[in-house]
């Protein structure tokens, strides 16, 4: 789906998996805290292989999100100063999407689910907003399906849109680096695309996007995003600046800490006592935010239980979380992962491989359309 032409709803089938070699596109994550860029490729249909991931903290000076123009110049500094990772012969394109805060909302009053209808009048609503733009707006429309086993509600359409200058700005900073921006996605749809590209994916999953500044949930049904929620409590900043105190550390050695010993696994030591104990409210308000999403859905989907947790983002990068959570919601959840390249460098360069699965669902979307 593509923000940048609005011709896709949430309800369409998802797109088939090519069974030919196209030219690999970049992936560009565009967080509030980092740019997490993705490659990836496939010798088979079904078979994905992230073959580069890279992730690069906004500058600390550069406030990209004050202005349209500042996101743009630190967008392009970004992409200039990774070039020399992501650039290979065939590389001519990029699938990129923006944080929350680059995208606006608002409901919707349609009283047909007909799809030209639902277009036409989310196309007036941007006229409304924007009639004296003459470049094409970027927007789309969520609206989830009704759910066999569900309660007979219809779904409420909702407008998503981009700035037009934060758009318009995107698209220089990526022409800068001699790079085409063909789609601009929102995240239930990335979000299921990264599951789908795992091998052994489940007809019913709920997606955990942990990151720096906000948690996301997203109910995945049969490859399609059918509900989302989110919250800015219990964020990985949180849980990092918390351990920060507790052990008088800088954030940077605080990541390194999660990442090599993490919450208590298979095997214990002082380092998953101490971090799970200065973690604690962190942690709380992330099963208190599971609990409370099972307990929806299993009240108003009942016939459609949640058969797995996947982990992405930032969070997902904490030594034996999966193993922790599972142990704590009696659901398996493991972290999100694609096979890497052969190359013994690489596969060290991407660990942790969860960081990356929104770029890396934006690289695949991207070989697709």
């Amino acid at each position: 789906m593509s923000l940048l032409s609005p011709t896709r709803r949430s309800h369409q089938k998802p797109l088939e998996r090519i069974s030919v070699r196209k030219p690999a596109w970049l992936g560009v994550d565009v967080g509030t805290h980092s740019i997490k860029l993705a490659i990836v490729t496939h010798d088979r249909p079904g078979e994905w292989k992230l073959n580069y991931a890279q992730r690069i903290p906004w500058p600390s000076d550069a406030e990209p999100f004050a202005s349209a123009d500042q996101f743009g110049d630190a967008l392009r500094d970004v992409l200039e100063r990774s070039r020399s990772g992501w650039r290979t012969t065939n590389l001519t394109r990029a699938a990129f999407s923006l944080p929350k805060a680059a995208i606006s909302s608002e409901d919707m009053q349609v009283d047909t689910d007909d799809p030209a209808t639902v277009l036409t009048t989310a196309a007036q609503t941007m006229q409304q907003l924007y009639g004296s733009r003459s470049e094409k707006l970027a927007f789309d429309v969520w609206q989830p399906e009704p759910v066999d086993g569900g309660f007979a509600d219809p779904p409420a359409s909702q407008l998503l849109w981009a700035e037009p200058d934060v758009v318009t700005n995107s698209l220089a900073a990526f022409r800068a680096c001699r790079l085409t921006a063909d789609v601009l996605d929102t995240p239930p749809f990335t979000t299921a695309r990264a599951s789908e590209m795992m091998v052994d994916s489940s007809d019913s999953e709920l997606m955990i996007d942990w990151g720096w500044t906000r948690l996301t949930l997203t109910w995945i049904l049969n490859g399609r995003p059918r509900f989302t929620r989110f919250s800015i409590q219990g964020n990985v900043a949180d849980l990092v600046q918390s351990v920060c105190d507790a052990q008088d550390l800088t954030p940077s050695s605080t990541e390194l800490l999660l990442a090599r010993y993490g919450l208590p696994g298979e095997t214990i030591s002082g380092f998953n006592r101490v971090i799970e104990k200065a973690a604690t409210d962190s942690l709380q308000i992330l099963l208190d935010e599971i609990d409370s999403t099972l307990t929806y859905l299993g009240s108003r989907y009942p016939r459609q239980p949640i058969n797995r947790i996947i982990l992405s983002g930032g969070g997902a990068a904490i030594r034996n979380l999966d193993q922790w959570l599972s142990s704590q919601i009696g659901i398996d959840a493991i972290q999100w992962a694609l096979p890497s390249g052969v190359d013994r460098t690489l596969r060290q360069s991407l660990w942790p491989t969860p960081l990356f699965a929104q770029a890396a669902a934006l690289s695949g979307l991207g070989c697709e359309s």
